[in-house]
């Protein structure tokens, strides 16, 4: 690996190999770093890319190096460590101050504890597992840190310029979703929807999503209706089995409807019979009707 004898293979997979081992298993930075420079020579990397790969290996140095002071306790040096990475990547700032807040409740450190909790959510109000130790610790400090819902409405809004790709719409019309934004959620999904369709890729990864928002509204009717078109989008694509979670949530809107006649298995053959959207929909409808006249 060290004498390439000017015969390093011209190969992508070689290239970022080549790096994983050296900076993944070894952590030998200093020579990942005369790697890159070698990938530019051979034409492997532009200088764009260096520039971006020598970024990353620096973070990537500075976390080895702070999670181990981490390890020995020593949380202040840790703490300076990861600002170095924040200033480097601001994306990482939430989940670095909630690591960081962690290890000082674990520590017993509730003041700094609280000031990284109050960091984390500032730089993301969505992320898991802080609001309710934010609101928890500061009842116990005796400190008014309550979420505030328009903070997490402006994450959100600068979060929508950037997804572009149906993936993202699908996720983030998710997070509208924990703070019963419904519309702006149905929105994404939609958006989502005409990504995946324009480049004719089936859409059943995003109709189950679409199911259980309808769920949380008590719509029933309509969310057996999506989680159907998934299933029907699955068939489309080759795939005969439903994944599990469908199968529940059928079974929990039937239970719901008090539909105790049917069960997934009938939804599921009424979807291979009719194959088209409408004639799924107006066939189900008709279905619900006749069980429930059965009372």
């Amino acid at each position: 690996r060290k004498d390439f004898d000017g015969e390093l293979p011209s190969s992508i997979p070689c290239r970022d190999s080549l790096l994983d081992i050296v900076v993944g298993i070894e952590q030998n930075y200093e020579e990942a770093e005369q790697l890159i420079q070698i990938f530019v020579q051979k034409g492997l990397l532009t200088s764009e890319e260096a520039q971006d790969e020598l970024k990353r290996l620096r973070i990537d140095k500075l976390h080895t190096n702070a999670e181990a002071l981490l390890t020995e306790g020593k949380l202040e040096q840790a703490s300076s460590i990861f600002e170095q990475v924040i200033a480097l990547d601001e994306s990482q700032a939430a989940e670095i101050y909630k690591t960081l807040a962690n290890c000082f409740l674990k520590n017993r450190m509730e003041q700094d504890a609280l000031r990284c909790f109050q960091k984390a959510f500032t730089a993301d109000p969505l992320i898991g597992g802080v609001r309710t130790k934010l609101k928890r610790l500061s009842k116990k400090l005796g400190v008014q840190e309550e979420p505030n819902k328009t903070e997490i409405l402006n994450t959100l809004a600068e979060k929508r310029k950037m997804a572009t790709e149906w993936w993202a719409k699908r996720d983030l019309a998710n997070e509208y979703v924990k703070i019963e934004c419904y519309d702006d959620a149905w929105t994404l999904f939609n958006e989502g929807l005409l990504l995946r369709s324009k480049a004719g890729m089936p859409c059943g990864t995003i109709y189950p999503h679409m199911a259980r928002v309808l769920e949380r509204q008590n719509r029933y009717a309509d969310a057996i209706f999506h989680y159907l078109l998934g299933y029907e989008e699955l068939i489309s694509a080759g795939s005969s089995d439903p994944p599990k979670y469908v199968s529940q949530g059928l079974n929990r809107c039937l239970k719901k409807l008090g539909l105790t006649r049917l069960d997934n298995t009938g939804l599921y053959e009424l979807v291979k019979k009719e194959k088209e959207t409408a004639r799924i929909q107006k066939s189900l409808e008709e279905l619900i009707k006749v069980q429930r006249s059965f009372g």
